[in-house]
């Protein structure tokens, strides 16, 4: 076993994400956490929760479906992680100590459980978001520590993740507009395009969002589509076809900033738009408007649902409720709270909501213009404000060059 210990100094010249000063304020919750339910440790595994409390953004943790790396809190952090990952702390001027496993100790879940057991020896009450990990993670960790009691802090974890400081704030607003500004950038690729024979995949401007994303400064994208006409009638698909004249188009798209997401939906129009899919569009325009003024403190994330139900209910058009009309972000894509008729929860200053409302224009496509807003003390703050969208979009000219 490696331990590699502190480093008191300060690195302004390192990737800082969040700073130490910032820092300090996600760990007086966290502190504050464990001290109600009692506990003196705590550990966290699960890939965002493993970022929330540390700090450290982990590169594709998600992927590997069995957690890879542990933050265990006692009077300090502690971070287990392979050798590859071992660096990530100090890059990210994080303030830990740092255990390196090796793959000769085995399947990386026995020990990543071997090393959590040593440093939670001799602890009776062990807080643990037990709800976000794998069972047969849980059950190996129990196992390793038999007198330990198991206090389930998932609910806990969520609430204080759910309400973003004002450094996580920034950082998601950051993200935001990385994926805005990619998806416009991609849409001024369209050499070619609407008008002559050189044409502009489908596949492709997907591709160019996802390029653009890094260029503008994102450390790394999620899902990308871009659907076209029919396939508008899907959430997701793979992109087909070349764009075309007369069609609509929409993308969805994710991108991180250091860990924290954002999460962009657009819909555009190749050349002059129809009446009826500018009416229908300008609907969806309205809906959003209505559920941005229960967008406050106070309501519950079940009566913006349904909010938004009642005005669509006065411009007699269709929600597709199958997505909910939005949803929290963070260092997840989608996190609590969810707009949602079973979702109760109060909204409260510092929450990050993303209103996601799909209507359908007149072939049944979804229509849909994500956007995302921080509550605040007397109502909400748009985020995405880098261009607006409350006019469709339209692409109506073209170039024969990159450039």
């Amino acid at each position: 076993m490696t331990v590699i210990q502190k480093d008191p100094r300060t690195a302004p010249q390192k990737i800082i994400c969040i700073s130490r000063e910032e820092r300090k304020i996600i760990e007086q919750k966290i502190y504050g956490l464990m001290k109600s339910v009692g506990a003196d440790i705590l550990i966290a595994a699960d890939p965002a929760n493993f970022s929330y409390v540390s700090g450290v953004n982990l590169p594709y943790a998600n992927q590997f479906g069995t957690p890879k790396a542990a933050v265990i809190v006692k009077d300090t952090m502690n971070v287990i992680c392979p050798a590859e990952w071992a660096q990530l702390p100090a890059d990210q001027d994080r303030s830990c100590d740092v255990t390196v496993y090796s793959s000769k100790e085995g399947l990386f879940t026995n020990a990543l459980v071997k090393h959590i057991a040593a440093l939670a020896a001799d602890h009776e009450k062990v807080a643990v978001d037990s709800a976000d990990l794998p069972v047969a993670f849980m059950m190996h960790l129990e196992k390793a520590l038999p007198g330990a009691e198991f206090i389930d802090i998932s609910s806990g974890i969520k609430n204080l993740r759910s309400v973003k400081t004002d450094a996580e704030i920034r950082m998601l607003e950051n993200a935001i507009r990385f994926v805005d500004r990619a998806a416009v950038a991609a849409l001024n690729h369209s050499e070619g395009q609407p008008c002559d024979t050189l044409s502009y995949y489908m596949w492709e401007f997907a591709e160019r969002i996802r390029v653009h994303i890094g260029e503008f400064g994102g450390s790394g994208s999620g899902n990308i589509t871009a659907l076209q006409g029919s396939d508008m009638r899907f959430l997701s698909k793979s992109p087909v076809g070349t764009m075309k004249e007369g069609s609509p188009i929409r993308f969805e798209a994710t991108g991180n900033h250091l860990g924290y997401w954002g999460y962009g939906t657009r819909t555009f129009f190749i050349g002059k738009p129809t009446p009826e899919f500018e009416s229908d569009y300008r609907k969806n325009v309205e809906l959003k408007k209505e559920a941005v003024k229960a967008l406050r403190p106070g309501v519950r994330a079940s009566e913006v649902y349904h909010a938004v139900l009642e005005a669509a209910d006065r411009l007699s058009t269709a929600v597709f409720k199958e997505a909910r009309v939005g949803h929290g972000i963070g260092l997840c894509e989608m996190e609590a709270p969810y707009l949602c008729p079973s979702d109760t929860t109060v909204l409260t200053e510092g929450m990050v909501i993303v209103l996601a409302i799909y209507t359908y224009g007149p072939e049944k496509e979804l229509i849909c213009s994500r956007d995302t807003y921080e509550i605040t003390e007397n109502g909400c703050r748009l985020m995405s404000w880098y261009k607006n969208y409350d006019n469709l979009y339209t692409i109506d000219g073209t170039h024969a060059r990159h450039g």
